[in-house]
């Protein structure tokens, strides 16, 4: 039923377009524009033949703003002035369509403010940019995650990335997946791998935590899936801090992924709708998916709203070779997305306001085809067509839900802005069929289910404590309770002849459930000593308690499976109990501003962070001595130290940063196999190291270029005998490239090619494990990836094209490549288009 409904609302608003489109009997012709400095910006000035006041319509999309003016005509072709003032790269002005006039003026660092003139000649547009230094204005400032508050990025002393809502629009005509799209712009971050989940995307060689409007979303449990619970159509911008940030404390060893939704309309009603399709592979009708999404937000009065809807499916996938792309719990093929995001603000008076966010996400799979484990250990997994159907089992899905409350008030303590946010959060994973037979893990034919859930809350207050710095301090806190990992077998006799997943037993001792809480005090100062010399520093607390109840491990000492007629219960059952960490983490960091465009910085910072307690709480070294309440070294929490240098750079037609890291750790937490195949958790000294880079240039304004390079390589002491050996390709990814050229073709056509480079690894390759195997499966190859981006204005909305893989290259990503058991192969030449409309 909320399929349909959903299908039904955003067909309604579709056809509403249509239905509502206006018919004008008279259009009014712009003779001029001029612009004009003012004290506070420019104004842009339309004016007419006829002397006719105009009306127009402003919404922002990205750093820009958009006024949309009906009944109204350029008398030439199109408008453009490039950089009129400091902070406005450009001001241009085409004809939509023979009743509509466009007028679009982008800031260089956000969106800048305007307001709506009318005269008696035309229209004028008053603009106060983000560079705007008068004492009656506002400036305006970029928020970004490093430092909880708003920042200008040239003051924060370590690496970040920001992807606006324009780069986040434009990657979705290649690949709907959020993972994907950030590692385009994040040098430290895994190449993309068209997953479901952040697989072998570690950020710097570690996990990372990923925030929702600053809610953490990740889960001690499974930790690499939270980028798959949130729609890109749903995100305002992106925000990466690069490394380990003692501000947010635990879970955040690589750095944090802050997700910024949407934001309702500051001015008026607007309501978008976009239809189209995606992943068609050419020749393969079974490949098509669609996409359709309906968006409405405005403001009454000191009301603001949101509420976006979205529904995507996907077909088959095939790689370059024609062949059919097995379905692995990894991919993204045959799925149903619906996407739900609605926001609710009030501004209480002008220091207080009050906002609620809900989001639902969803993937349903339908499974036609499954791979043949080992089917061809030198080349890819091959796929069997067949149907899975299921009966008294779970579907395959993923399904997260997350709400929020937030009160601000600008003005509540010592002149403090002080922000409280109340959260939850609920999530459920549900595998795909693995026919596990003849292996020694299960054999059996099985899938997996488990669910988790979290609320917590949030305290912020930022105090100025002198003219030139401020205090930020606070508390985090959050309880998860994860439940177990459920295994459901199925009748070998029905799946073989019918292909009918049938559940004949259940097992929720994979893992059992277990409940983690954590409280972060925290603070942090910055103090500008001179105008060209900032200082920040901080500490941070964490206290964790971890409880689990009585269970029965998977296997016993003698590694009998919970299902084998030797299961020993006796060995295998655990007696539950309590254990609590806490940690206190501290980072210092400095810049120095040489120029106004260039800035060096420095910093040192720590992160904190528990196992995954699911990693050994299922098979744990001997079952039969395994006590909660005993001090093993599986249980001890992990502390990273950085040390990070950087230079960062931002001229009108040219902004760099590049940086260098160096981290450490005394007792790492990676999942590596035993001698019986079983992911096990190795605690060892770690170091990792890297360089990163990225660049944009400008050179006129129709051309933009751009790069983004990455490379990182790590080191482990398993025996803790100083003798380090190479981390695998799972945590360090191989040296990553990523280029852009993009053009103006024509006015409201813009034209871009990207590449993606993956090089070579076989460092991990050549290094044996203690048991004398590589601790790759094998060399990791690299692979060149390139895609086309088309975008045009047309008929007063916008058409997105983009053909992915352009050159039909046939390769395996670093996850495939890095796995023993499959080697899966990447889609080829596939071609998306979109249709979207703003009214």
């Amino acid at each position: 039923m909320k399929r349909t409904l959903l299908s039904h609302m955003l067909v309604a608003g579709i056809t509403s377009v249509i239905a509502t489109a206006p018919v004008f009997a008279q259009v009014s012709i712009v003779t001029d524009i001029r612009v004009l400095t003012t004290d506070f910006g420019l104004e842009v000035i339309l004016d007419t033949s006829d002397n006719v006041p105009l009306e127009a319509a402003i919404v922002k999309e990205g750093n820009s703003i958009i006024a949309t003016i009906p009944n109204a005509q350029l008398s030439r072709s199109t408008f453009r002035e490039v950089d009129p003032i400091l902070g406005i790269t450009e001001i241009t002005a085409l004809n939509l369509d023979p009743n509509t006039l466009q007028v679009t003026i982008t800031g260089d660092i956000n969106a800048p403010q305007a307001e709506i003139v009318q005269s008696p000649q035309g229209l004028s547009l008053n603009v106060v940019t983000a560079m705007a230094e008068t004492e009656d204005l506002e400036v305006i400032e970029l928020v970004v995650t490093a430092t909880r508050t708003e920042e200008d990025p040239l003051d924060i002393p370590r690496s970040i990335t920001v992807i606006n809502r324009q780069q986040i629009e434009a990657q979705s005509a290649v690949s709907n997946n959020t993972a994907d799209i950030i590692s385009r712009f994040v040098p430290g971050l895994g190449a993309p791998n068209l997953s479901n989940r952040a697989n072998a995307q570690t950020l710097r060689g570690r996990d990372f935590s990923v925030l929702i409007d600053g809610i953490p979303q990740r889960s001690n449990r499974s930790p690499n899936i939270q980028l798959e619970y949130i729609d890109p159509d749903q995100i305002e911008r992106i925000e990466v801090v690069s490394g380990p940030t003692a501000i947010y404390g635990a879970e955040a060893l690589g750095g944090v992924i802050n997700i910024i939704t949407r934001q309702p309309q500051e001015e008026q009603f607007l309501s978008t709708a976009e239809v189209g399709f995606n992943n068609l592979a050419f020749g393969e009708e079974e490949s098509v998916g669609t996409d359709l999404r309906y968006d409405i937000s405005g403001k009454e009065g000191n009301v603001d709203y949101r509420l976006s809807l979205s529904r995507t499916t996907t077909g088959d996938f095939y790689d370059a070779e024609g062949d059919l792309i097995p379905t692995d719990n990894r991919t993204l093929d045959n799925t149903e997305s619906l996407g739900l995001l609605a926001k609710l603000g009030i501004d209480i008076d002008e220091a207080q306001r009050l906002e609620f966010n809900f989001t639902y996400n969803s993937d349903d799979r339908d499974i036609e085809i499954l791979p043949v484990p080992n089917s061809d250990p030198d080349g890819k997994t091959l796929a069997t067509r067949r149907t899975i159907g299921f009966s008294g089992a779970t579907d395959p899905e993923i399904r997260s839900l997350s709400t929020y409350l937030t009160y601000t008030h600008d003005n509540l303590f010592l002149d403090s802005q002080v922000d409280v946010q109340a959260y939850y959060r609920n999530s459920f994973q549900s595998g795909i069929p693995s026919d596990a037979r003849n292996d020694f893990f299960f054999d059996a034919i099985v899938l997996t289910r488990a669910e988790e859930e979290a609320f917590g809350g949030q305290l912020q207050i930022d105090t100025p404590l002198a003219e030139n710095a401020n205090l930020l301090w606070g508390a985090d806190f959050e309880f998860q309770k994860n439940g177990a990992s459920v295994t459901e077998e199925a009748d070998p006799v029905a799946f073989d002849q019918d292909g009918i997943f049938r559940t004949i037993n259940e097992y929720d001792n994979l893992a059992p459930a277990y409940d983690l809480d954590n409280l972060g005090l925290f603070g942090q100062l910055q103090w500008d000593v001179t105008d060209k010399f900032l200082l920040s520093g901080g500490v941070r607390y964490d206290r964790f308690g971890f409880s689990v109840d009585d269970y029965v491990t998977f296997y016993d000492d003698d590694f009998n499976r919970f299902f084998d007629p030797g299961f020993d219960e006796a060995e295998a059952t655990i007696e539950g109990g309590e254990r609590t960490f806490d940690a206190t983490v501290f980072n210092v960091g400095t810049v120095y501003q040489m120029t106004p465009e260039l800035s060096a910085f420095a910093n040192f910072s720590q992160g904190f962070s528990v196992p995954r307690f699911l990693s050994f709480l299922g098979f744990p070294p001997t079952p039969s001595t395994f006590t909660i309440d005993g001090s093993i070294d599986d249980l001890q929490p992990q502390k990273v130290n950085q040390y990070e240098l950087g230079l960062r750079g931002r001229w009108n037609t040219v902004q760099f940063s590049l940086a260098g890291f160096y981290n450490t750790s005394d007792l790492g937490a990676r999942l590596v196999e035993n001698d019986r195949g079983i992911l096990t958790l190795q605690r060892a000294p770690e170091r990792i190291y890297g360089l990163e880079a990225s660049v944009d240039w400008q050179p006129s304004d129709r051309w933009q270029l751009g790069a983004v390079v990455g490379w990182n390589e790590g080191e482990s002491d398993p025996n803790d005998d100083g003798n380090f050996q190479a981390l695998n390709s799972f945590s360090i990814q191989p040296l990553k490239l990523t280029a852009y050229v993009q053009h103006e073709t024509l006015p409201g056509w813009n034209n871009r090619l990207q590449l993606l480079y993956v090089g070579d690894r076989d460092r991990a390759f050549e290094t044996l494990d203690d048991r004398g195997r590589p601790v790759d499966p094998k060399a990791i190859e690299g692979y060149v990836v390139v895609d086309y981006i088309s975008s045009v204005s047309l008929g007063g909305g916008t058409l997105q094209i983009g053909v992915q893989n352009l050159f039909d290259h046939q390769y395996s990503s670093v996850y495939s490549q890095a796995l023993r058991a499959s080697n899966l192969a990447e889609s080829g030449r596939t071609l998306t288009a979109s249709y979207r409309l703003s009214w």
